[in-house]
């Protein structure tokens, strides 16, 4: 899945020799909040300079809205929405392990 440009204008760069000054001055674990959209040999760099948890859920959310979009294009009629959630939750769960 190709991430919508909700956030971001162009592919981000992160400064890996920042986190690892961070991280070395700090006695606490450093997150790096927002990493949706960034390419994954970033984010394993950013792990490997001390980032200890990193906040992604863009990625996931947009899984799970286009799952429902597809459901309902394909299936107007229905109005309950366990009809579309459950289609919307694997997405979402596939996205989550990606």
């Amino acid at each position: 899945m190709v991430l919508p440009m909700v956030y971001i204008k162009k592919t981000p760069k992160i400064r890996c020799h920042n986190i690892k000054k961070v991280e070395q001055a700090i006695d606490v674990p450093v997150v790096l909040h927002g990493g949706s959209g960034i390419p994954n040999d970033q984010i394993r760099e950013a792990n490997s300079s001390g980032i200890g948890k990193i906040n992604v859920n863009t990625e996931n959310i947009v899984a799970y809205t286009n799952a429902v979009r597809n459901y309902l294009q394909a299936n107007p009629k229905p109005t309950d929405p366990r009809a579309y959630q459950g289609a919307a939750r694997k997405s979402y769960e596939r996205s989550c392990k990606k």
